[in-house]
């Protein structure tokens, strides 16, 4: 072992010195030249009984210049160390000498020599994230801050080039401190245990130096033990409490740099007042600057690899200088700190823990770390890797309403953090102020993954108007400009007060943006109050129980829900129609009036008179008797016996207007129809035909249908005197195809289907030939009639998040006829007539279905249908020979808000 001139050492002369000294570089060339796997401290408990793998050196201390000494105040040869063993005790204390295991080392001795010894080590790649050791100091008080028995501690990341740690235990300050007691003249700190924070894989330097006094006078000698990752593990006859006993160089500290401190941990904060007044230099070194008033700092702020500490102390202060340097920042305390002029920039954290942060300047930075009931604000710019909100923490852009800018990194927060958005407009400045509302902007590449608490804001906003109350369909982008990540909020808090009733803010999240829209709570009340469509009330009342929470980014309906947020009233009201399916009872609608109009036609061939014979067709009465040879004369009740077959080609155009149930529609139709006179003599008319018809519907809604109907029926009429029965029994089977159409915000899907509608239809109708004059016939008509529709189920291909489906549904109507036509130039080769009906529902003569999607069901109506229908039109016939009569038709019917025009031409061919 080494030792020191002491009568319990060995003395090392100069021969001795010089031999030490090429030994250290040896060792220290050794260190430095090994390899990459020496990831530990090399004997870090010095347990081989010697100092193997550590570098000593030293030196005299004579000048106060400068503080701390320059390093080549220890480039010699050590002044003194001893290499301890485990029993012994320190002379002056009485404590034991070794930490850990069996041996220790002591710098320096107690001989005032003006005496200085160095230990150091560089470790490669370093395999733990924290550097622990024992250290025991004793020192003899003395002189001042910078002149006094020290123990400096120095680590340098040579990966980085940083120096991470760089303080002094002092005599001086010692004296003052609850870590250390008093043993005689002297101060010691009995054995303690230091934290260093490392990054494991760098490489570092380890510096340890004991100093004397520089007068010569005074003593100061440390032990050092147990280096490494884990706190070492202490003797059993060492007083050690690892709650109380490990130390990160709090409240011992000397200053580094100067007679004048610099933001050090000597005390426990230096204050503004004492800033201002160049009692302090404005460099952070692990300390805190205190706000003692409410004036502003003006001064540029230079922060160290130790970092500091702001404590605005309640007070609502800036920083107009600026924070520049290597190490990162805490503000504490209540109040608010300012960040404005000056571009701030330092390259380890900002940590917000207390009170209030507003960044009004730019401020580029490690991470922005916003600890529980802290709170980070303003309008400028943060350049970080990461701004994080722990749960409590609340971000809110803006003075009052603005926009705070995050560049190039991540924001996140914690389950309870509030990201609190103020809303006094609908119109967005980026300037903020009245009438805007706040905004947090991402650019170069910046990214935000919502959680935690989003809570909105339209009342007792600082500087705002507070008379805003939006309206549904308003929406604001409250995060704009990066990548929105796939979490979403856990809630989102409602204002208290400003918002209209039976509305609430929701949720839009897109790929670079989060958007706030107001929405009703009850689609279906918001809709009965804002005069919607029934249909789109009914479709609201049914997804109503299946509403997402305002927060949510999933769940069945929430797809459905979130391509409605952003809609007004207007929109909403379509949108939901749209969905409701109403297309499907159009169709079926149509089928019916189909259904009926070919019912209709077969009616009219079953009760029409052949007309006179070409050898009659002169001026003349009814009851004058037939000319010789003529087969039937010319009376309204002349049939031709024999059987005939008509055709006719029928166009139709049915306009449906919207109503207070659903929007309308237009259906285009044409088709061929043909029949047979089985029978057709003495009075007695009986046949069968059937039919085909194209047509196309186009709802208001952007839904289309086509109609393709085949049909079927029989007839017959009974002529009675003057009194004329008819009957005609149908079945029509239309097919029918769908494509409906739904735009909500987020996305447009197509839904189409396929199915039958069968309608069996029955008509019965009378009516009495009254004459009037000469060749000019009244006939009143009373009739009734039937139909029994039955709908195929409904299954749309297309977006899960509106294809509908709805079950078979069967549907009986009825109405009653009473009208009446007027023949005019009967007998005449030109035969014309007009006529006109009422018509009156006798059941519910508006097609309804029953639309399902998921969970969710709701029923669906076509445009309601009055109970009452009118009907007029002309009718001309030609006969060019008593075997064959062309036939032109015209009609219209109007039923409320259904208006349909159908023409026909036909012939007939008597044989």
């Amino acid at each position: 072992m080494f030792g020191s001139a002491t009568p319990d050492t060995f003395a090392i002369n100069s021969m001795h010195k010089r031999l030490a000294v090429s030994s250290m570089a040896l060792c220290a060339s050794l260190a430095l030249a090994a390899p990459a796997w020496s990831q530990t401290v090399v004997n870090s408990g010095f347990e081989s009984g010697d100092t193997t793998g550590w570098v000593l050196s030293g030196g005299s201390w004579t000048s106060t210049a400068q503080w701390p000494p320059a390093d080549t105040t220890w480039s010699g040869p050590p002044n003194a160390y001893t290499v301890t063993n485990a029993g012994e005790l320190d002379p002056i204390t009485g404590t034991p000498t070794v930490f850990a295991g069996n041996h220790a080392v002591r710098l320096n001795d107690l001989s005032p020599n003006y005496g200085v010894t160095a230990l150091s080590q560089s470790v490669a790649n370093y395999t733990g994230n924290k550097l622990y050791y024992a250290w025991n100091a004793v020192l003899e008080p003395s002189h001042g801050a910078t002149d006094s028995p020290s123990f400096i501690i120095k680590v340098t990341d040579r990966t980085t080039g940083k120096i991470i740690n760089n303080i002094a235990y002092s005599a001086y300050t010692a004296q003052n401190t609850t870590i250390f007691r008093q043993a005689g003249y002297y101060v010691t700190s009995d054995w303690k245990v230091e934290d260093i924070d490392m990054l494991a894989g760098h490489d570092y330097d380890l510096l340890f130096v004991a100093l004397d006094c520089p007068y010569g006078a005074h003593v100061g000698y440390v032990y050092v033990d147990g280096f490494g990752n884990a706190v070492p593990t202490a003797n059993a006859n060492v007083d050690f409490d690892p709650s109380t006993d490990i130390t990160r160089g709090q409240d011992v500290l000397i200053p580094i740099g100067g007679t004048t401190p610099d933001i050090d941990l000597a005390k426990s904060f230096y204050t503004t007042t004492e800033l201002a007044d160049g009692d302090v230099n404005p460099v952070f070194v692990g300390g805190t600057l205190q706000f003692d008033t409410a004036d502003d700092v003006a001064i540029p702020l230079d922060v160290q690899i130790q970092g500091g500490t702001i404590d605005t102390n309640g007070f609502d202060v800036a920083l107009t200088g600026g924070l520049t340097g290597v190490g990162g920042i805490t503000k504490i305390g209540d109040g608010v700190l300012t960040l404005s002029g000056a571009i701030s920039t330092f390259n380890e954290d900002f940590i917000v823990d207390g009170g209030k942060v507003l960044v009004n300047a730019p401020l580029s930075t490690k991470r922005v770390l916003v600890l529980p009931d802290s709170r980070l604000g303003g309008v400028g710019t943060i350049v970080a890797e990461h701004v994080s909100l722990y749960s409590g923490a609340v971000l809110a852009p803006g003075n009052s309403v603005g926009t705070l800018v995050v560049a190039g990194g991540q924001v996140s927060a914690g389950d309870e953090a509030v990201l609190e958005m103020e809303i006094d407009g609908r119109d967005y400045d980026r300037a903020g102020g009245a009438g805007s509302y706040d905004r947090l902007a991402l650019t170069l590449g910046a990214q935000f993954e919502p959680n935690g608490i989003l809570e909105t804001k339209l009342r007792g906003i600082s500087g705002g108007n507070n008379t805003f109350t939006p309206v549904v369909g308003d929406t604001f982008v409250i995060v704009d400009g990066g990548a929105i990540g796939s979490t979403a909020f856990d809630s989102v808090r409602q204002p208290t007060s400003g918002l209209a009733e039976n509305t609430r803010f929701d949720v839009i999240y897109r790929p670079t943006q989060i958007a706030l829209a107001v929405t009703p709570i009850s689609y279906a009340t918001f809709g009965a109050g804002a005069g919607w469509k029934r249909n789109a009330i009914w479709v609201a009342d049914g997804l109503d129980p299946f509403r997402p929470s305002t927060h949510a980014r999933g769940g069945p309906f929430y797809a459905l829900f979130s391509g409605l947020y952003g809609y007004d009233s207007e929109e909403l009201t379509y949108a939901f129609s749209q969905a409701s399916g109403e297309i499907h009872a159009d169709a079926m609608q149509m089928a019916l009036s189909s259904a009926r109009d070919i019912s209709q036609i077969a009616m009219t061939a079953a009760q029409e008179p052949w007309g006179c014979p070409p050898a009659v067709q002169a001026p003349g009465n009814f009851s004058d008797p037939p000319v010789q040879g003529a087969e039937d004369g010319c009376g309204v009740e002349s049939t031709r016996k024999g059987a005939s077959v008509w055709g006719r080609y029928i166009g139709q155009s049915t306009e449906v207007r919207e109503d207070d149930i659903a929007y309308g529609y237009d259906r285009k139709a044409h088709g061929l129809i043909a029949g047979v006179n089985v029978v057709n003599l003495d009075g007695t008319r009986l046949g069968f035909g059937g039919g085909y018809s194209d047509g196309d519907l186009r709802s208001d809604v952007g839904s289309s249908a086509t109609v393709k109907t085949w049909s079927a029926f029989a007839y017959g009429a009974q002529r009675l005197g003057a009194l004329s029965l008819g009957l005609v029994v149908g079945y029509n089977e239309g097919s029918v195809d769908t494509d409906r159409n739904v735009v909500l915000t987020n996305h447009s899907s197509q839904l189409t289907d396929a199915y039958k509608i069968r309608t069996w239809t029955a008509a019965l109708d009378a009516r009495v030939d009254v004459v009037l004059g000469s060749r000019s016939v009244l006939r009143p008509v009373a009739g009734i009639e039937f139909a029994r529709s039955k709908a195929g189920s409904v299954a749309e291909a297309g977006s899960p998040i509106t294809s509908l489906t709805m079950p078979s549904e069967k549907w009986t109507s009825a109405r009653s006829k009473l009208g009446a036509e007027l023949a005019v130039g009967v007998g005449n080769p030109v035969e014309a007539s007009l006529f006109g009906a009422w018509r009156h529902e006798l059941k519910d003569a508006t097609a309804v279905r029953f639309a399902e999607l998921g969970e969710a069901n709701w029923q669906v109506s076509s445009v309601g249908a009055d109970k009452d229908a009118f009907e007029a039109g002309g009718m001309i016939t030609i006969k060019a020979s008593n075997a064959a009569k062309l036939r032109v038709e015209y009609a219209i019917v109007r039923q409320g808000e259904y208006h349909s025009d159908r023409a026909t031409v036909g012939l007939a061919v008597k044989f």
